[in-house]
């Protein structure tokens, strides 16, 4: 049993087991099976010789948890022998944050503050913002609230995003983590978003309009089954049209994936799923 002691929720912490083999035959581990997903381990993947010592690191990830946590790590080996590692933490959480994480819908016309509360109230010494993102804190009524705002002025052009802010505070040498994120409007609208091709029907028909009606381009699609191609693509002002054709006999089952490129920077990439069942 390793124990880690009093850690906060906010930093991943790590333990190197080292493992003797105590047999007089070489040792392969065949699996490392932690007991959730919080806690990972990295396990060198060299047979251990006879008497020989293993390194295995084990992570504990403690966002979500609070009060005194086990964990336990098992390892197999090639010879079906089980070796199960012990971890255990105490997670305190000095403040308490009303919420870890924050999202900006509509980020290029929307330009509203979100809030964090924090209580009790806390001295912050330092806080890191990255990106677009700002941030205030004051201090009011026994709490701290964090003003957390999206500058979309400086939005990357990307569609979707994720900055973090880090604050430390007052006795903590760890900052604490608030991931933003943020997503754009959609810039197309995909009519079907499925395509399924059933009986008799081999052609599929897929549009795609700019929702701001400005001109565009799709510059290639691509699906991994080759049964499945492009018959013609065919642009318009503010619409391209793709027409698929699946090139099979009866008894014919697909699942494929259209992967669309387009030049527009805001979502240079669209996904259609393509379904077929033929009898």
């Amino acid at each position: 049993m390793y124990d880690f002691g009093v850690i906060t929720p906010w930093q991943p912490v790590s333990h190197t087991f080292r493992i003797r083999n105590p047999a007089e035959a070489p040792l392969q581990i065949t699996e490392v099976l932690p007991s959730c997903s919080c806690t990972t381990a990295a396990v060198e993947k060299r047979p251990v010789p006879a008497g020989g010592l293993l390194d295995l690191t084990v992570t504990l990830d403690p966002t979500d948890l609070s009060g005194v946590v086990e964990r336990t790590v098992t390892l197999r080996a090639a010879n079906d022998a089980l070796t199960v590692l012990r971890l255990r933490a105490s997670v305190l959480e000095p403040f308490h944050l009303s919420r870890r994480s924050i999202t900006f819908d509509h980020a290029e016309s929307n330009a509203s503050t979100q809030e964090i509360e924090i209580e009790p109230a806390i001295r912050i010494v330092n806080v890191e913002a990255e990106g677009p993102v700002t941030v205030h804190a004051a201090n009011e009524r026994g709490s701290t609230r964090l003003e957390i705002q999206l500058r979309n002025e400086q939005l990357p052009a990307a569609r979707r995003g994720v900055a973090f802010v880090r604050i430390t505070t007052d006795g903590m040498s760890t900052p604490v983590p608030i991931r933003v994120s943020w997503e754009r409007s959609p810039v197309f609208r995909i009519a079907p978003g499925q395509v399924v091709l059933g009986g008799d029907e081999r052609n599929g028909k897929v549009t795609i309009e700019s929702l701001d009606r400005s001109d565009f381009h799709i510059t290639r699609v691509a699906n991994a089954d080759k049964r499945l191609f492009v018959r013609s693509l065919r642009h318009q002002t503010g619409r391209a049209t793709i027409t698929i054709h699946l090139r099979s006999g009866r008894g014919t089952r697909l699942n494929d994936t259209l992967v669309i490129s387009t030049d527009r920077i805001e979502e240079p990439e669209l996904r259609v799923s393509v379904l077929a069942l033929i009898p």
